[in-house]
């Protein structure tokens, strides 16, 4: 028997084939590691810090510094009661069982069966448990149970009955005090006195009899 030759042409197209899947192969890599080295490189930017802003309070909403007011203390005068102010005219009397501060002009009478502070002008008499003029002007007569204060701009014309009474002020009236009286440096007093002891400061002018009397412990009568 004679051997079968083997087809050179099928061998020649299978070599071929191998050979053009070898090149395309080489050429599909090649074009892959191309792609590669050209692809563009990403840089990093560095981007400044931005610092948050800090909310904007509304005027409305900011907190104000506490303040704090404080009223100065009134010569005698423990707050409360009645107050009437100095753009009033009383026509007529005015009689309390508490505490008055009057501001005001006064025609007529002031009573009260507690403390009376006066710093404007009365035109009657006055009576009270206690009573305090400052930058008063009182056209009448005073009497009170317990204590009369005046300051150096206050002005008392009528006759004075206490029990103790401490003057800076001008009194032309007669003074009838059952224990002490003081009479400071500006004060002045236009008339009689009398009392168990009398403090006259440096400065002060009496002008009338003083009578030092004996322990006589007569509250004055409201």
């Amino acid at each position: 028997m004679s051997e079968k030759k083997p087809d050179n042409n099928l061998q020649n197209q299978s070599n071929f084939k191998m050979a053009l899947q070898e090149l395309l192969g080489n050429k599909f890599k090649e074009d892959i590691k191309h792609k590669d080295e050209i692809k563009p490189k990403e840089e990093s930017i560095d981007l400044p810090e931005i610092e948050e802003a800090e909310p904007e309070v509304p005027e409305t909403a900011r907190v104000m510094p506490e303040i704090s007011l404080k009223k100065q203390p009134l010569h005698n005068y423990s707050g409360g009661g009645t107050v009437i102010t100095d753009d009033v005219v009383v026509d007529g009397s005015i009689s309390s069982k508490s505490d008055i501060r009057l501001n005001c002009i006064v025609n007529g009478n002031v009573t009260s069966e507690a403390k009376i502070f006066i710093a404007g002008t009365i035109e009657g008499d006055v009576k009270g448990s206690s009573i305090a003029l400052n930058n008063a002007h009182v056209k009448g007569n005073i009497i009170c149970q317990d204590d009369i204060s005046m300051d150096q701009s206050s002005v008392l014309i009528g006759d004075v009955k206490c029990q103790r009474l401490d003057s800076n002020g001008k009194i032309e009236g007669s003074v009838d005090a059952v224990l002490a009286v003081t009479l400071r440096n500006e004060s002045k007093l236009l008339g009689n006195l009398s009392a168990q002891s009398l403090v006259v400061q440096e400065g002060a002018v009496i002008n009338g009899n003083i009578n030092i009397k004996r322990d006589n412990r007569n509250v004055p009568e409201i």
